[in-house]
């Protein structure tokens, strides 16, 4: 058995109009970012479940680019579902999920809070957002990050 709770952050690949002066790569924001992650999503998906291969989508908040992925693997035990881009404006939704996939695999793609207080000044301190974190202080606490793959840029003065 692996790790069951999976946070995966990655480098999305800039669209191919975006030019070196662009000061935002991504003018529409994260539904820009989600139209180019998707197939991404899909892939890692496939590939995680065993016996995968179709995947079932349910948009979460079209404004926010966040999609839920499902894919069914060749016994129950092997399913998997996958958050793209989840927010505080998807949160609700990740707890409820997150209970009801018991143990089975439940990976967060490029997530956009890692703490309770990115959740806003209402859900912050919610009783789902505590059961959600119980203990945990942060995302990473509950959900590891199992891979990595992102671009930084490092300026000095």
């Amino acid at each position: 058995a692996g790790v069951a709770r999976q946070t995966l952050d990655l480098f999305i690949p800039l669209p191919p109009e975006t030019k070196p002066e662009d000061l935002d790569p991504w003018p529409g924001g994260l539904r820009q970012v989600a139209t180019v992650a998707l197939p991404i999503a899909r892939a890692i998906l496939q590939k995680a479940v065993q016996g995968g291969d179709k995947v079932d989508e349910r948009v979460l908040s079209a404004d926010d680019g966040a999609v839920q992925l499902y894919c069914a693997g060749e016994t129950p035990r092997d399913d998997a579902m996958l958050l793209l881009l989840p927010g505080a404006e998807t949160f609700d939704a990740l707890a409820e999920l997150d209970e009801a996939v018991g143990p089975r695999n439940l990976i967060l793609l490029n997530p956009q809070f890692s703490t309770p207080a990115d959740l806003g000044l209402f859900k912050r301190n919610a009783a789902s957002t505590k059961r959600f974190f119980g203990e945990a202080t942060s995302l990473r606490d509950k959900f590891a990050t199992t891979y990595c793959a992102q671009e930084l840029s490092c300026r000095s003065e």
